[in-house]
Parts: C-alpha cells; structure tokens; sequence
C-alpha cells in the first residue's frame, strides 16, 4: 500500500463509506482512534493503516453485515424516485436551453436571408425535427439522471457506488433505450433517429463523468434562458410573415403532373363541366388522409384499375417532384353512388416532406391516365424508431 498521511486514508473511507452522513462520521472517528491506539502500541501509522486495509475494501467490511436483499430493493426504489426528479429537471432546463438556440438560430439565418436577399429560413414542416428537439433535452435529463442513481443505490443499498454504478448503469440505460426505441411514438427524420438512439448514453455519461455541467449551474440558469429567448421571439415573430409568390402555369397540365402520366382525354363533358371533380381530403391526428371525388354518369365507363396515388412533391409549390418515378403510396377507391372515396397513409414513408394526390385510372389503351389532382400537403413519417428503421430498410 502506497504511503499517505492519515487525513488522506481517512478522507479516501470516508468518500466510499455507503453509510449516512452521521454513521459516516462515527465510523471514522472510531477509525481515527484505532489508528491512534495502534501508533500509541509501537506500530507505525503506514503499519497500521497496511493492517486495516485498503479504504475501500474496509469499507465493503463495515457495510456487509448490514447488507441485505430488501436494502437492494429499497435502493432501487431510491434510484427511481431520485432519477425522475433530476431527469425532470434536466429535461426542463435542456429544453428551455434548445429552445433559445432554436430561435436564435432562426432569427440569424432569416436576417441573412433579408440583408442577402436570398429568403433563408429554418421554417420547415417536417416535424421530425421537433421530436429531435425533445430528445436532446431528454438527453440533458438522463444526464442528470445518471449523475445520481448509482450513489442513491450504493446509500440505500449499502454497496459501495463504484460497486453499483455498472449494473446501475447498465440497466437504467437498457431501459431508457427500449423507450427510446420502441415506445416513443413521434414523428421521425434522421436526425431525430439519431438522437433518440444516443440519448440513453447520457446515462453513462452522467454516472462515469458528473462533472461536465459546473455544479454552479441551478434554476437561476433557466431563468436566465428564458428572459434572454423572449426578445429573441420577438424579433423573430416581428421578422416572419413575408409571402412567397410561385408562378403556376394555367390549365391542367400544371404541377408536374406529366411525371404521373397524361391526362384523361375527356376534360369536360357536354354541359362543360369536369367528368369527375373534387378531390378533396381531411385528415384526423396522425390518422390516414381520406379523400373523396364525385363524377358524372358514365364518366368512368371506359376506366379501370382506378387509384389514389400519393407523389413526392415540392413543399413550396406542390408540384410532383421529378426526382421520384413512382407514387409512395397507393390506395383503391371505393365506388359510391356518383363518388368515389379512398383513405390513404402519407405518414408511413420515410423522408416525405411534402405530398400531391392523383387518382389515375387505366384507359382502353391500357395507359394510366390522370384524372383528379389537388389535394395536397404536408406530413413527416410517424412512429417509433424501430418503425423507422425498418421502413428504411423495406424502402
């Protein structure tokens, strides 16, 4: 055992013992006077701390007779009730933090985009970066979280924290990864999959290193940030609401719809009207998009093999994007009286953004014909991050 005066032998026990802080501080008077006793008998104090042991071995000693399965349970319960709470907070500061880094990017890129005239803008209407967002102050509170569950297990416990601490970690991680995984049910990108997945690693992070976030840092902070996010709104409240003017073309071969097929050659009936018209849709929560038409007597008389087909589209325009030669999804409608009707699910594809409708149908000439186009809007694939995954890879 190497040499070390007595103040740091009994400083190195005392910051291993799983005990209170009273029955800590009996344990290492009693220790102080046995060494004393032991000095006062001839022996010298490296002598007799080398008899006592190494402080943390001495303290596994004192601690085990008073282990038992019901102080592992009680630490458990410990551990949950404390890592909450500092989850909470952490995510609540992380949050507010996210929150001020996210307007005040915003507000620099569009004052670029005015003094520049380009019309930059982090606006965007993929919700995946939202739920990115979430994450990373999640990953603040498990940070915090993993800070103190190890030492809340070793206390109740009776175990030494260096002890506990990889079980303690490796289990509070694994949980937090299977809700990441699997459980949390959001709309996803990338870069929200991305960090889902890393966010169970704060937790060891928070256990290994708990020294990254000064100590200083206290509710004063958040306070802080959210004085400093409140002109920062307003400049970017007071900086939005410019327009964007798109040029569409007139008639019905707008929109790109060329990528999709021709246009059913009968565009009007005798009276002038459109053989089938509408297309309307609505849409519930995170539900699929329904849609309904209504068409004229014999309009679909010469059509088959009718469906909704859901494009790839540009957000600002909506017009089909020619990057992709095929729809993303694709429904059957049903045949009313005079209507047809179709429920179709835009949220199930990764990296859609936004979206255009089409009902086609297969001529005599068996050429797939457009019919209907209008209807469109705005989704983000929704799910878990397994749900993303794996439509990634069916993709």
């Amino acid at each position: 055992m190497p040499e070390r005066s007595r103040n740091d032998f009994l400083s190195e026990l005392d910051a291993v013992l799983p005990f209170p802080d009273d029955r800590r501080s009996e344990i290492i008077e009693e220790i102080a006077s046995h060494l004393d006793d032991a000095v006062g008998d001839g022996q010298s104090e490296s002598s007799a701390q080398r008899r006592l042991g190494e402080p943390a071995d001495l303290a596994r000693d004192l601690a085990r007779p008073e282990q038992s399965v019901w102080r592992v349970v009680a630490g458990v319960g410990a551990a949950l009730r404390s890592g909450i709470g500092h989850w909470l907070y952490g995510y609540l500061l992380g949050s507010l933090l996210l929150l001020l880094g996210a307007i005040g990017a915003a507000a620099l890129v569009q004052l670029m985009g005015a003094l520049l005239g380009t019309g930059w803008s982090l606006l965007t209407a993929d919700q995946g970066w939202n739920t990115m967002l979430v994450a990373l102050a999640g990953t603040v509170g498990l940070y915090y979280a993993g800070r103190v569950i190890p030492n809340r297990v070793a206390r109740a416990s009776l175990h030494l924290e260096r002890d506990v601490r990889p079980w303690a970690v490796g289990v509070t991680t694994m949980v937090a990864l299977a809700i990441a995984l699997l459980v949390v049910d959001a709309p996803q990108n990338w870069a929200s999959v991305i960090a889902l997945a890393l966010a169970p690693g704060a937790v060891a992070l928070g256990a290994y290193r708990p020294h990254l976030v000064p100590p200083g840092l206290r509710a004063y902070a958040a306070i802080l940030v959210l004085a400093l996010a409140l002109p920062v709104m307003i400049l970017v409240m007071s900086g939005s609401g410019t327009s964007m003017n798109v040029d569409v073309a007139d008639g019905p071969h707008d929109r790109n719809l060329g990528q999709v097929g021709p246009w059913w050659p009968p565009s009007v009936d005798a009276d002038g009207l459109p053989p089938i018209e509408g297309g309307g849709w609505s849409q519930m929560g995170n539900g699929p998009v329904l849609w309904s038409a209504a068409f004229e007597p014999g309009a679909l008389a010469e059509l088959h093999s009718l469906r909704l087909e859901a494009w790839h589209s540009d957000l600002a325009t909506f017009a089909i994007d020619d990057r992709f030669m095929e729809p993303f999804a694709v429904a059957v409608p049903s045949r009313g009286d005079g209507t047809l009707a179709a429920a179709i699910d835009t949220e199930s594809e990764p990296g859609v953004g936004a979206w255009q409708l089409v009902l086609t149908g297969v001529g005599p000439d068996d050429v797939r014909y457009v019919l209907v186009a209008g209807g469109g809007g705005n989704s983000t694939f929704t799910g878990s991050v397994w749900d993303w995954v794996t439509a990634v890879i069916g993709y």
